[in-house]
């Protein structure tokens, strides 16, 4: 028996051999067929890219679209007063919600804050580059559209109360009037404190945005004649 040894010994050599030289040719086909993989991958890649580019020029064309649907001017019939908007809760019976006031959904924060639109409809701003709603809201052009003086509907709250930092306004607005603007333009009235990095509600400026770019400008005030 113990004389088969070697011969067992030479036998599992070389089937161990025998293994070995499979391993290897499977190793060049496998490596041919992770090449391969790669080269899909990356084909994959480029047309998820193509698929996003066609789907964010999509997506800024819609967002250009609405933006121009904003500026067309309300009828006079349309338009509504800018007596001081009222913040109510949830709780609070609907039937006295005037167009513009501001109604808290959640009761949490500034989190659930909406406005009283057109039919009693809720409005918030659906613009892609608005303030963070984290830091507080923005009158939507959806409200500000209908009115002539947007800034004093709201003046009679604090921002404590309401937690305003922006205004979508239209070119008619009493405030863009105020300074040497561009017409067909987006126009935000803000309080971004640019060097500070916070929001100043006590220094607010005009920004045009270009709606086909999105380019922001801060125009300069007209002089009193």
């Amino acid at each position: 028996m113990n004389m088969d040894l070697p011969t067992l010994l030479e036998k599992v050599n070389t089937n161990i051999d025998f293994v070995d030289n499979i391993i290897k040719s499977r190793e060049k086909e496998l490596k041919k067929i992770l090449k391969f993989k790669d080269s899909l991958k990356q084909e994959k890649k480029d047309i998820l890219e193509k698929i996003n580019d066609i789907e964010r020029e999509l997506k800024l064309r819609q967002e250009i679209e609405k933006e121009k649907k904003n500026l067309i001017v309300p009828s006079s019939e349309e338009k509504e007063d800018s007596s001081p908007a009222t913040i109510h809760y949830e709780n609070d019976d609907n039937s006295c919600f005037k167009f513009g006031d501001i109604v808290d959904t959640i009761g949490n924060r500034h989190y659930g804050f909406t406005f009283v639109g057109k039919n009693g409809s809720f409005q918030n701003t659906t613009r892609t580059n608005s303030i963070d709603s984290e830091d507080g809201i923005t009158v939507p052009i959806n409200i500000s559209k209908y009115l002539t003086d947007t800034v004093s509907k709201y003046s009679n709250l604090k921002y404590d109360e309401s937690s305003i930092l922006a205004y979508e306004l239209p070119y008619h607005d009493v405030t863009v009037q105020k300074y040497n603007v561009k017409e067909n333009h987006m126009y935000e009235y803000v309080c971004w404190d640019y060097k500070k990095e916070y929001y100043n509600v006590k220094k607010w400026y005009l920004e045009q945005i270009n709606i086909e770019t999105g380019e922001r400008t801060r125009p300069g005030k007209r002089r009193n004649r």
